[in-house]
């Protein structure tokens, strides 16, 4: 199913003071919002945020961008893939927020991995402010009461994967 997602106005545009909550807080906030990439030599290419995991804390097998400072972006590898996180709360407060899910004119883009590659994000966006022109997250939120938690079992310093219908 194709549709029109619309651009954000740039008044919309989450700095990175933003991120300076904890990450269960970002999560549920970051739902519904648009995302933008405009990579050189690539379409500019906007979805909305259908879904993120929240983590905190950190375990022997946590990501190194969970101790992010708040709104930088942090590519981590899994599986062969490249994640998008963004780090939340703050630099002794390990948390961050992975991009799990996208709405977009293609229809559902699921999976991380998948996320990052159509949004065009790689590697060298690793240490990058989540509010650089060419990537950033604007637009509304979805209303609260639309945000669902799924009830899958999740890792241990997961605070819950959070979606909307």
């Amino acid at each position: 199913m194709k549709y029109k997602i619309e651009r954000p106005k740039l008044i919309t545009k989450l700095n990175r003071d933003f991120f300076a909550r904890p990450s269960l807080v970002i999560a549920k906030f970051l739902l519904g919002r648009t995302v933008i990439s405009q990579i050189t030599g690539r379409d500019i290419r906007i979805a909305r945020i259908k879904e993120v995991a929240a983590w905190r804390g950190e375990e022997e097998s946590s990501a190194r961008t969970l101790r992010y400072a708040p709104g930088l972006v942090g590519i981590s590898r899994k599986f062969g893939k490249d994640l998008i996180d963004i780090g939340t709360g703050g630099q002794r407060n390990a948390s961050c927020v992975t991009l799990i899910a996208l709405d977009s004119p293609e229809g559902i883009i699921q999976g991380p991995g998948k996320t990052s590659e159509y949004l065009g994000i790689t590697d060298l966006f690793d240490t990058a402010p989540i509010d650089d022109p060419y990537f950033w997250i604007g637009g509304e939120p979805v209303n609260p009461e639309e945000v669902i938690q799924r009830s899958k079992a999740v890792p241990g310093n997961c605070e819950g994967y959070f979606y909307y219908r």
